[in-house]
């Protein structure tokens, strides 16, 4: 779709209308200086009248010049005389426009041709750096140093190659399947004989699997410095061991943590509805959050994403140690876990905050939302999640909430931040752990939430078969209360909500219907209601739908009902749509777009409207 210009993006991020008429401001006021031409009025080509088809010819002495019949015989010749000045015109301007577009048709195919040739060589230089990878690979594939050599654009690609073989691998095995299955039911393997037949050659095939990977390992050099780094660490444990073996991407069991939390009892924790369900009931709604629950709802969990996922993430995280300087440091969480984290360090000026991230069901701090601030030149903190890339454990509830309190400890013990010094970015359902923590460290800086929702029950109701909505409600309820709004209820800080418009994920509504229905039903309006309602009861009393009306307003109609109003009714409301500027704005993406660095923002605290 077209693109806006960049003054008319730029205002269409104003929160209200005294930002945009500052941005106008500052936009006059670098051209001060700057002369502004009037244009002129674009000459347009007109017909002429046509002179009449019959015209009597006025012949006779010099006293019948002045009588009528001779005035209309020269208007006449006059309006013949512009036509053909007109058709002449005419002429001229298709042969000028002949030409243009005759020119801009050539620049055109020389453009095409230019790109064409480095198309054709970018792929030249791929095809022959790829082949000279692989040659160098099958001749020394222990050669540690040269992997360090390759740059950033060798090794993404390096990766989409082995990623796609990977799907493909998938993909065509799984296309044999139903022709395995005839030809086991053909030779009668599917009986219980034939099963045991077919699990004894399966454990014959993995332990050769597992020998020849043992055997491999135990010659290989790469593999032997590592098991040396390991012992060292393990038997020595000073500094100088522990960073080496941080040089080396495995599986973090029995490592040893940089930083262990305790456990504080202090902290609040909410504690969910007592409904009365039978043991039926309550135990079919245990088996499915752990059957099949966790998966559905944190998917980055599960070991297929994580296997596809990990030669990404370790080359993402590779890129943040060495061209961003990325410190990687392992915290132990009071639950067991540990932790796989990534600080940078901003710029001077904005080194004095921490920006301490929380990623998505399905998001890696390797390529998640630690970009966004980061690229602002923030400091970051950023973690996986229990059970997401190397970090251990498996994300429910409470191992979640003891990852999120491991982290704020360590930012707060080792970084030395204080809470006032820490902003809470949360993305997708990382506003969960963000808003447990704002209610336990009321006086953070502040906390921002970028397409998050106000509670879990209602996308899970919507998305799971109406008969099963008594075991779904008791499961969320009891094993994921990811209430969200009730979280924020006990955090009166600076709090900025970022609404992504064309939202497919957080929204009660199907595919195909209108985009403003999709829109209406994102459950972070009802969070932004939530927050009005516990800090402002008085602006949102009685005027509950004006909200949903803002939140269906495009940002010129928004700036249209920021006037001045005698009215008190007017007044109210007015106040009212100034406290949901202050505390949503929207994004013109879906729910997985990256967030813009712009509409990062650290907002301030406001009491009154």
């Amino acid at each position: 779709m077209p693109r806006d210009d960049p003054i008319t993006e730029e205002e269409r991020r104003a929160n209200s209308a005294t930002d945009l008429i500052r941005m106008r401001l500052e936009r006059l006021q670098q051209n001060i200086e700057k002369p502004a031409p009037i244009p002129t009025k674009k000459e347009t080509l007109r017909a002429p009248k046509a002179p009449l088809e019959f015209v009597r010819n006025v012949v006779g002495s010099s006293a019948a010049a002045g009588s009528a019949e001779f005035h209309i015989y020269r208007n006449n010749r006059r309006k013949e005389q512009n036509r053909l000045d007109y058709i002449d015109a005419v002429a001229k301007k298709e042969e000028l426009d002949e030409a243009y577009r005759q020119k801009v048709n050539k620049l055109e195919e020389e453009e095409q041709l230019k790109t064409a040739k480095k198309r054709a060589k970018r792929l030249r230089q791929k095809a022959a750096a790829k082949k000279r990878k692989m040659a160098k690979k099958e001749k020394d594939s222990d050669d540690s140093s040269s992997d360090d050599s390759d740059d950033s654009n060798s090794d993404s690609d390096s990766d989409d190659d082995s990623e796609k073989e990977r799907i493909y691998y998938i993909v065509s095995s799984l296309a044999f399947g139903p022709f395995i299955l005839s030809y086991l039911y053909y030779r009668d393997w599917l009986t219980p004989v034939g099963m045991m037949t077919i699990l004894k050659y399966a454990g014959y095939l993995t332990i050769i699997g597992y020998g020849a990977r043992t055997f491999g390992r135990f010659f290989d050099e790469t593999n032997a410095r590592f098991l040396e780094v390991w012992e060292n660490e393990s038997n020595k444990k000073d500094d100088n061991n522990h960073a080496a073996l941080k040089k080396y991407d495995f599986e973090l069991l029995n490592v040893t943590p940089d930083f262990e939390a305790r456990s504080n009892t202090d902290l609040w924790h909410l504690q969910p509805e007592v409904t009365e369900v039978g043991a039926f009931t309550r135990g079919l709604a245990s088996w499915a959050i752990h059957a099949f629950g966790r998966h559905l709802i944190y998917p980055g969990s599960m070991g297929v994403l994580k296997y596809m996922m990990r030669p990404n993430l370790n080359a993402a995280r590779k890129l943040l140690v060495q061209n961003k300087n990325g410190q990687r440091v392992w915290i132990k969480t009071s639950e067991g876990d540990v932790l796989d984290a990534m600080f940078l360090r901003g710029t001077a000026n904005l080194s004095q905050n921490l920006v301490l991230c929380f990623e998505g069901n399905a998001g890696f701090y390797e390529i998640g939302v630690m970009n966004s601030p980061a690229q602002l030149g923030y400091t970051t903190l950023g973690f996986n999640l229990p059970g997401f890339g190397e970090s251990t454990g498996l994300p429910y509830a409470k191992n979640t909430l003891a990852a999120a309190d491991a982290v704020m400890q360590y930012a707060i013990q080792v970084l030395g931040y204080p809470p006032e010094k820490i902003v809470l970015f949360g993305w997708s359902i990382g506003g969960f752990p963000v808003a447990w923590l704002a209610a336990n460290y009321p006086n953070v800086k502040a906390v921002v939430l970028d397409a998050t929702f106000d509670d879990l029950l209602p996308l899970a109701l919507f998305r799971m078969p109406t008969f099963f909505s008594s075991i779904v409600e008791f499961a969320v309820r009891n094993h994921m209360n990811l209430q969200i709004d009730k979280l924020l209820a006990r955090y009166k800080g600076p709090i900025r909500l970022i609404r992504r418009l064309q939202e497919e994920i957080l929204t009660t509504a199907v595919d195909d219907q209108p985009e403003n229905i999709r829109r209406a039903t994102n459950r972070i309006n009802w969070l932004l209601k939530s927050i009005i309602r516990d800090r402002h009861p008085e602006l949102i009393r009685n005027l509950e739908p004006q909200v949903d009306r803002w939140l269906d307003m495009s940002p010129t109609e928004r700036l249209m009902h920021s006037g001045v109003s005698l009215r008190e009714e007017s007044q109210q409301r007015k106040r009212l749509f100034d406290a949901c500027s202050h505390y949503l704005i929207d994004f013109d993406a879906n729910h997985v777009t990256p967030l813009d660095p712009q509409f990062f923002n650290i907002p301030e605290g406001r009491d009154s409207f």
